[in-house]
C-alpha cells in the first residue's frame, strides 16, 4: 500500500468521523428540544411541580452523547403518575427515550448532582 493510499484512506476516516459528529450533535439538539417541550407540559399540566431539570448525557455536554442515551428529566415536587401521565400524552417521538426521575426520592447525592450538572427546564412560577 502506498503513502497515497494510506492518505486516502486516513482522509476518508476523518469525513465520515465528521459526519457521525454532525449527526450525533444533531440528534443532541433535537433530544434536547423535546426534553424541553415535554417539561413545558408536565409543568404546565402539574401546580404542584416547582422544578423541571433535564440532566445527563444530553445536558451535560462534557458527557459523551450516545445513539440511545436516553432524555433524562428530574422533576421535583408534583404527583409522579400525574407526570407519567401526561409523557404518555405528550411525548410521540419513540426514537427518544424519556425517562422521569423524581429527585425528591432520590438519595441527596444524586439529586445534588443532578442539579448542580444539569439544566432548569421548568421552573413554577411565583
Amino acid at each position: 500500500m502506498s503513502d497515497q493510499d494510506i492518505k486516502n484512506i486516513a482522509a476518508n476516516i476523518r469525513r465520515l468521523n465528521a459526519a457521525w459528529d454532525r449527526r450525533l450533535a444533531e440528534r443532541r439538539t433535537r433530544a434536547q428540544e423535546i426534553g424541553k417541550s415535554v417539561a413545558e407540559a408536565i409543568g404546565t399540566d402539574d401546580a404542584d411541580i416547582r422544578r423541571i431539570w433535564g440532566f445527563g448525557s444530553t445536558w451535560e455536554t462534557w458527557r459523551n452523547y450516545r445513539t440511545d442515551s436516553d432524555i433524562d428529566l428530574g422533576i421535583e415536587g408534583g404527583d409522579w403518575s400525574r407526570a407519567m401521565s401526561c409523557l404518555f400524552r405528550v411525548h410521540t417521538d419513540r426514537d427518544y427515550e424519556v425517562s422521569l426521575v423524581p429527585l425528591d426520592e432520590q438519595p441527596l447525592s444524586f439529586s445534588e448532582a443532578a442539579k448542580k450538572h444539569g439544566v432548569i427546564l421548568y421552573e413554577k412560577k411565583q
